[in-house]
C-alpha cells in the first residue's frame, strides 16, 4: 500500500486539484517492509510466536496473535502493521522510533493510525493512551477506545529544532492490561506541501492510502 495526498487550492478564478504519492519522509509507515526502517523498546517477536509483555511484531492479523485481540491493517484489510503489547508497572513503551532528516525551523506534520487490538467480546480493559513525540516533546496523544474497534488517527504539527528530528509513538498507559495496540501508514510531511487544512482537522481527504 502506499499514501497518498490529495490537495487543492484556488489562485483567483483558477482552481487546481491533484493526488500525488510524494511528501512522506517516513520510509516503512505503512510496514509493508517489514521490521525495517525504525526501532523500538520493545522486543521484536517473530511470526508465529506469541507477543508478551513488552514485545512487538508486525503482521497481518491480531486474532491470530491472541484470541483476545482483534484487528487488521488499516488500508486494506490484508497488509502488515505493527501490533504491541505495552510494558507494565507504569513504564512508557516506546512502540516506534525514527530519526529524520528535517530543515531546521520548518513545520511538518506527524501522524499515525492507531488501533486497541482488545477484542470488545474479550471484555471492559483500561485503554492504552498513545502519544506522537517530536524530540522528546509532546505532539498529541489520544486514549485509544477499544469500543467502537475501528483504526483512529492522531496527528499533530512541531517545528523542527535542527535538521534531525527524532519521531516516538509511545503508550504512555500504566497498567499492563489492556496495553494493547497497533500502528499503521505513519506520515511525516513538510507543512508547505499540505495545502489543504484536513490534515490538522481529521478531514481524512487530504490524508488517504490506497494499494
Amino acid at each position: 500500500m502506499k499514501v497518498v495526498f490529495h490537495f487543492s487550492f484556488s489562485l483567483g478564478l483558477l482552481f487546481v486539484a491533484f493526488t500525488s504519492p510524494a511528501g512522506n519522509l517516513i520510509s516503512n509507515g505503512d510496514f509493508e517492509a517489514g521490521n525495517a526502517g525504525f526501532s523500538s523498546d520493545a522486543t521484536f517477536v517473530p511470526e508465529p510466536d506469541s507477543i508478551e509483555e513488552g514485545e512487538y511484531s508486525v503482521r497481518s492479523d491480531a486474532s491470530s496473535v491472541n484470541a483476545s485481540w482483534s484487528g487488521v491493517d488499516h488500508t486494506s484489510g490484508t497488509g502488515l502493521f505493527l501490533m504491541c503489547n505495552g510494558f507494565g508497572g507504569g513504564n512508557e513503551t516506546v512502540a516506534w522510533r525514527d530519526a529524520v532528516n528535517v530543515l531546521e525551523g520548518s513545520t511538518y506534520f506527524f501522524g499515525a493510525w492507531v488501533n486497541n487490538l482488545v477484542d470488545p467480546l474479550a471484555g471492559n480493559r483500561p485503554n492504552p493512551r498513545i502519544e506522537l513525540r517530536a524530540d522528546g516533546l509532546p505532539v498529541t496523544s489520544k486514549d485509544i477506545s477499544e469500543t467502537p474497534d475501528v483504526w483512529i488517527r492522531l496527528s499533530g504539527k512541531f517545528v523542527a529544532a535542527s535538521n534531525l528530528v527524532v519521531l516516538e509513538i509511545v503508550s504512555t498507559a500504566p497498567s499492563l492490561d489492556g496495553n494493547d495496540f497497533g500502528l499503521d501508514d505513519i506520515v511525516l510531511i513538510d507543512a508547505m506541501l499540505v495545502f489543504a487544512d484536513g490534515f490538522e482537522s481529521g478531514d481524512t481527504t487530504s490524508w488517504s492510502n490506497s494499494q
